[in-house]
């Protein structure tokens, strides 16, 4: 099972050599979760100016989002907000790095990659290159099932779904002063924030936390969490395991919760 990691900021984390077999030389990787028993990953991994790397496989699944610098995949330059999905043991494309790339990565075991051998046809599900600011934004109960309807101010980017198990990589968008008085209460989830404040009240019966830009958790199921609200707006990645069905209960705090945020946190 992954670990419950809260509000992470990872900045903090410090940079170790991603010597992967395969993946070339000079990547550094950032670790925000790792599972033990599967080597399930989460990381930021860094590639500087120069890197390159052959054709490879991995033998985890990989989602990829690049956060800043530019890639070359073939005859296509990447830039931030290109996403992609290559399923274990697939064949990926060549890559050089035109500019000093931060990629935001999930894997679902442990990250080895080799030059050796791979799968070279392309299943449905693999998702070569998706432009994220092309992608439209939707209505959330898409994709969750809320016990209560939300509030007026959130929409999703869905990035990718397995539509067998329900697993899910989406973009939540939330409106600058958007709130929700409960407490959730769902299944696994992480998040990485890209931008913008969010705020969650408490975690677990403790005290909550901020989250800005650069912050991760990883929240193992049925962990009670709330009220949330933004004030300046906020978008995060979010990778859930199952489709999201959210139990909500009431906060007899969340007023004072949500009013001390949108008076007190600063205007960005």
């Amino acid at each position: 099972m992954r670990p419950q990691v809260e509000n992470l900021e990872s900045s903090s984390v410090p940079a170790s050599p991603w010597d992967s077999s395969g993946i070339g030389r000079g990547a550094s990787i950032r670790p925000l979760s790792v599972d033990e028993e599967t080597g399930a990953t989460t990381a930021l991994i860094d590639l500087p100016v120069g890197f390159t790397h052959a054709p490879i496989a991995c033998d985890a699944s990989q989602d990829w989002l690049l956060l800043e610098g530019e890639i070359q995949v073939g005859d296509r330059r990447l830039h931030p907000g290109a996403y992609s999905y290559y399923p274990s043991r697939l064949i990926q494309p060549s890559r050089s790095v035109l500019r000093r790339a931060t990629v935001l990565a999930i894997f679902d075991t442990k990250p080895v990659y080799s030059t050796d051998h791979g799968n070279l046809s392309k299943p449905p599900e693999i998702i070569e290159y998706t432009d994220i600011w092309a992608i439209p934004w939707e209505d959330p109960l898409q994709v969750s099932e809320p016990s209560e309807s939300f509030r007026s101010g959130v929409l999703i980017k869905k990035l990718r779904v397995n539509k067998t198990t329900g697993e899910q990589v989406y973009l939540a968008g939330l409106m600058a002063g958007w709130y929700m008085p409960g407490l959730e209460v769902h299944g696994y989830e992480e998040n990485y924030t890209l931008s913008g404040d969010v705020h969650i009240g408490e975690v677990g019966g403790g005290r909550g936390y901020t989250m800005t830009p650069g912050s991760y958790m990883s929240r193992p199921a049925n962990i009670p969490h709330g009220p949330i609200v933004t004030k300046n707006g906020n978008v995060n990645l979010v990778h859930v395991l199952s489709r999201m069905v959210i139990n909500y209960q009431m906060h007899p705090q969340a007023e004072r919760m949500i009013r001390t945020h949108l008076e007190t946190y600063p205007w960005r």
